[in-house]
């Protein structure tokens, strides 16, 4: 509910010209993506724990917590549980709100928009730039956003009722001030002497 709010009022409020965005995202689509998060998270969990229990069933290894196996093997499993659960998770909650978000956004009323992030896309594109932002130190961390901003410019259309022209010509020309004000800062004036 929280997350609908917050994104009504963020689109509602915004304006290419004079003409108002409008975003009406259902609240279903909302908790059908935080349902998909929570399935996701115990999926991975599922995963790991199956792949866990295989090991020690092919390793032969027993279930005693005192056992060094067990004290080893463990920390280097839940490891990549904390790095795979965030890529996995992530990349789906993204891409299913973008995609949810701006399906149900409209520009005046009749210019739509589309957005096709795939959670695919967006995982191998945290684990490639994370990975570079790690071995780099943080220097990686311009060259994510770069590509994060080429791949929703390539991922999200405006869908137009009318030719782009026309929509230009709806938001008047307004004036802008700032070259008088500029002007008159940096008058000095013929009445100084």
């Amino acid at each position: 509910m929280a997350q609908k709010k917050a994104t009504s009022y963020i689109y509602d409020n915004h304006k290419y010209g004079n003409l108002k965005f409008n975003n009406q995202t259902e609240l279903r689509k909302f908790y059908r993506i935080f349902f998909g998060v929570i399935g996701l998270v115990l999926l991975v969990i599922a995963i790991v724990a199956a792949i866990v229990l295989g090991l020690f069933y092919v390793l032969n290894l027993e279930l005693d917590p005192s056992s060094p196996q067990l004290q080893f093997i463990i920390p280097l499993l839940v490891i990549p549980i904390y790095m795979v659960i965030p890529l996995v998770v992530g990349s789906y909650q993204v891409a299913a709100t973008t995609n949810a978000v701006f399906g149900a956004t409209t520009l005046a009323g009749k210019h739509t928009f589309a957005a096709r992030f795939r959670m695919r896309d967006l995982f191998f594109l945290y684990l490639k730039y994370g990975f570079l932002t790690i071995i780099t130190l943080g220097f990686g961390w311009p060259w994510f956003k770069v590509a994060m901003a080429r791949y929703k410019a390539g991922h999200i259309n405006l869908n137009l009722a009318t030719k782009l022209d026309d929509v230009v010509d709806e938001i008047p020309e307004q004036g802008s001030a700032i070259g008088d004000e500029l002007g008159d800062a940096f008058d000095l004036g013929a009445g100084i002497v």
